[in-house]
């Protein structure tokens, strides 16, 4: 039954590198940094391999299979097929993907084709030179094992993929077809030599382009590895430093006063109220850069602000709307127009709040503040108040005043960034008022 399994297995690795990671990734993913050094590779031999067919079809053709206007013929057909195999390889980058599931089988069997064709035409441009630069080769097809082997999570071994060649359903059929060819022509060993050396090249050139790329790939992980530790240490340094000369240096403040007899209970326990929201204004906005803040995280902070400040809340959002993920630039803004707005319907003595959170038809973020703290002019906000900053970054869209009686209707519109899920905001659809 393990044997079944593992025959199994290796028939479905040898799938997937016939139709390469393309075949197989996610059409959201994205190339890392190591990958990225694996397309610049791939490309580099794609132009190699065609130069090569190209300047060949231009050289005297001595021992070579075709003669004459032929030899452009098949540079070019060589080549554009070549571009073609690869081209899905090479355009992931750049956003040009599949926007369907792409049918495996009829891939493997479009670029095995492919494969062969561009080998018939290097053959007969090369003729007798043909396993001599075939290594060429080797590294286009090693840098789809490479993508192909990374995705699977396997480390492509040079050694273990040219062993795995050598055993191959692939060089057992050329073997076999050589030794029919040699019992009906004999005459042609020396062709069919050349054939084999071609083979036996480009299975070298895989498994030196694995081997090089898995290098280059441990040490691209390293310098990664290093650059986040480098960046933990500074956040630790940051955080142990902003304990020691915020929290810490205030609560030691308050405990003094106390101790004096400088504070009575009711004023430290309001500066301790004041302190234990600035903690958790500092852990949202951790929580904001690590990408974890949902939107019951932004709305957390504020909401107990205003319970602590005697103010009642009629309406708060709803638990599906306070699920949602933001993107980081939503988050950003809606985090920005609480810690603006919340706190100065406070100030100014409102009594009740009613919040509320949805999505317009366009897909941008709505936040509703309402207060009972009387009316203002939105437009008469002095410069440099922290009301006057918000309007001018959220836009006269992004922030508006409704007049409401006895207070006033805030209401924040955010855009969020292109593949953002602030449109998969449900709820109520807040905005028609």
């Amino acid at each position: 039954m393990v044997a079944d399994e593992g025959r199994q297995l290796e028939s479905d690795l040898r799938i997937a590198l016939l139709t390469g990671a393309v075949g197989w990734r996610d059409r959201n993913s994205d190339y890392g940094a190591a990958e990225m050094a694996v397309m610049a590779v791939l490309a580099a031999s794609v132009a190699a391999v065609v130069t090569v067919l190209v300047v060949s079809a231009g050289l005297p053709a001595r021992g070579a299979a075709w003669t004459g206007a032929s030899r452009w013929a098949a540079a070019a057909v060589g080549s554009a097929t070549l571009l073609a195999a690869v081209a899905p390889t090479l355009a992931w980058p750049w956003g040009w993907r599949h926007r369907t599931a792409t049918s495996i089988w009829p891939l493997a069997v479009v670029r095995a084709a492919a494969a062969t064709l561009v080998a018939g035409c290097w053959t007969v441009l090369l003729g007798t030179a043909a396993p001599w630069p075939a290594w060429i080769l080797g590294s286009v097809v090693g840098g789809e094992v490479v993508l192909t082997g990374w995705l699977f999570g396997i480390a492509p071994s040079g050694r273990q993929w040219w062993w795995r060649l050598q055993r191959s359903s692939i060089h057992l059929g050329i073997l076999a077809v050589s030794l029919v060819v040699l019992v009906v022509r004999p005459g042609i060993i020396g062709d069919l030599v050349l054939v084999l050396l071609t083979f036996q090249a480009i299975a070298a050139g895989t498994g030196l382009t694995c081997a090089g790329l898995d290098w280059l790939r441990r040490i691209v992980d390293r310098r990664t590895e290093r650059k986040v530790e480098l960046r933990l240490a500074a956040a630790r340094t940051e955080m142990s430093e902003w304990l020691h000369d915020e929290p810490l240096t205030k609560l030691r403040l308050i405990a003094l006063r106390m101790v004096r007899h400088e504070r009575d209970p009711v004023a430290a326990a309001a500066e301790l109220t004041e302190l234990i929201h600035d903690l958790r204004i500092r852990q949202l906005e951790e929580a904001i850069a690590g990408g974890s803040a949902e939107l019951a995280d932004l709305f957390a902070p504020y909401l107990q602000l205003a319970r602590d400040s005697g103010v009642e809340l009629v309406e708060v959002p709803g638990y599906e709307e306070s699920q949602q993920r933001l993107d980081e630039q939503a988050r950003h803004r809606v985090h920005r127009a609480l810690g603006v707005l919340v706190p100065n319907a406070i100030a100014a003595g409102a009594v009740s709040l009613r919040l509320r959170v949805g999505a317009d038809p366009g897909g941008a973020v709505v936040i509703e503040i309402e207060d009972d703290a009387g009316g203002f002019d939105l437009a008469a906000v002095p410069p440099g108040r922290g009301l006057d900053r918000l309007r001018r970054e959220l836009g006269a869209e992004g922030l508006t005043r409704v007049p409401v009686d006895g207070g006033s209707l805030m209401r924040v519109r955010v855009e969020p960034d292109a593949g953002g899920d602030a449109a998969a905001i449900g709820g109520s659809s807040v905005g028609a008022r």
